[in-house]
């Protein structure tokens, strides 16, 4: 399984980028930064809500026949 396949690693990843924003000096670094944690923690989201669905697939992520 990729290691970003999992909500938690999203949100390190997160983490990470907020870590990185709050040692930025220039405001326009800063708020990519705060953009990419942002994006990350929203992607964490989706897979939290998408993964009761994720037993409906095959292995391949086809629906079942």
């Amino acid at each position: 399984m990729d290691r970003l396949a999992a909500p938690s690693e999203c949100r390190a990843q997160a983490l990470h980028c907020r870590m990185v924003a709050n040692t930025v000096m220039d405001e326009q670094v800063r708020a990519l930064w705060v953009s990419m944690a942002h994006s990350w923690t929203k992607l964490a989201e989706a897979m939290e809500r998408l993964k009761p669905h994720q037993g409906t697939r095959g292995a391949e992520g086809e629906s079942p026949r």
